[in-house]
């Protein structure tokens, strides 16, 4: 395209149209995309409630544990008892979270390993 002025300047611009590149295409059933479609729509990610306490109980902790060196002497044994008892349960809560996140994690992988399947149905069938 060019436009003419009447500054004494031309201004082109030029569109380069790129072909479509040929690639394989596989047909699926309809009942196996279905399968697919139902697979990633039960995929959830809920924010990690379980590692955020647990990180928090753990934050306590450690406030609590350097509470220890700064208190009075007649606070030191309930800092120690508040710092071990912040540790245990912040501690559980991260378990939880990292239980939680590989049983998550494995939801896409069993997506994408049945998705797998289904494209070595489809090079067999090339065969």
């Amino acid at each position: 395209m060019e436009i003419n002025n009447d500054r004494g300047f031309n201004v082109t611009q030029e569109f380069e149209i790129i072909p479509h590149h040929k690639s394989k295409v596989y047909t699926i059933t309809i009942s196996d995309w279905n399968f697919i479609k139902n697979k990633v729509s039960k995929i959830k990610s809920d924010f990690g409630w379980w590692e955020a306490f647990g990180f928090a109980f753990i934050g306590a902790g450690i406030s609590m544990f350097i509470g220890y060196f700064t208190t009075a002497e007649l606070t030191t044994s309930l800092c120690v008892i508040i710092t071990i008892f912040c540790f245990i349960i912040g501690f559980t809560f991260l378990g939880f979270s990292w239980a939680r996140k590989k049983d998550e994690n494995s939801k896409p992988l069993d997506v994408i390993e049945y998705m797998d399947q289904v494209e070595q149905k489809f090079n067999n069938n090339d065969n």
